[in-house]
């Protein structure tokens, strides 16, 4: 489900109700059938999922990660300087 889940998880619950109102699936399968014939969890199952991811990330910020990967970032050109720096003493 990825970006769509933990980002935009209305329009993936909007786009699923629809799919299964189109292909008129069966929302609560027999649990025999659904282990035997079913790939992927039934459309309630992802919709309730949805549901908890929403609650999850509700107050997510991802903008705080930004100063660590600034962080690592100076770290890996500091050590690549570095790195080139013993190459060139070595020739």
């Amino acid at each position: 489900m990825g970006y769509w889940s933990h980002h935009k998880p209305e329009k993936l619950k909007n786009a699923l109700i629809k799919l299964s109102r189109n292909n008129l699936s069966n929302l609560r399968p027999h649990p025999i059938y659904e282990f035997f014939n079913y790939s992927h969890p039934t459309i309630l199952k992802r919709l309730a999922f949805l549901d908890k991811i929403k609650k999850k990330y509700e107050n997510f910020n991802p903008f705080y990660l930004i100063p660590t990967y600034k962080k690592i970032i100076k770290d890996i050109s500091k050590r690549i300087k570095t790195y080139e720096q013993k190459n060139e003493k070595r020739k």
